[in-house]
């Protein structure tokens, strides 16, 4: 898998999806769920903020373990998706994941009609997401 962090950056990976996710604030996710995020996108966490955010866009409201439940707030979920969206594209015109990318195709990704990677198949059954948003 591309992108193999050592203990010490998944770690400070971790505490900084968790930060940007606003976990403090507005809990979501257990740990392993953060931590599937990071692997799950490639283990870029500028891919795992946005994955999380959209996710945390798609409830209504929040109920709290202590029965007290926070409003809607789908659309500032969105509009924080917006924000890290901007900042991936701006990485992606830059040539940040550029590297990424070049990894991808060496494991045997195709790309697709639109620069982007298409979904695949593993051997033992998982679909690995569209990564569309990593263009070269």
């Amino acid at each position: 898998m591309p992108r193999v962090l050592s203990e010490d950056e998944k770690i400070k990976a971790l505490k900084a999806i968790k930060f940007d996710l606003e976990e403090r604030k507005f809990p979501f996710f257990e740990e392993d769920e953060i931590a599937f995020l990071l692997e799950k996108n490639l283990n870029i966490i500028d891919l795992a903020v946005y994955d999380g955010l959209i996710k945390k866009a798609r409830v209504d409201s929040i109920k709290l373990p202590s029965g007290l439940e926070k409003p809607n707030n789908r659309e500032y979920w969105l509009n924080l998706a917006n924000v890290q969206k901007e900042k991936i594209l701006a990485g992606i015109k830059a040539g940040i994941y550029a590297d990424v990318a070049n990894e991808l195709l060496a494991l045997g990704f195709t790309e697709n009609k639109k620069g982007g990677f298409m979904i695949m198949k593993r051997a033992d059954g998982i679909w690995i997401q569209n990564l569309s948003h990593l263009k070269r």
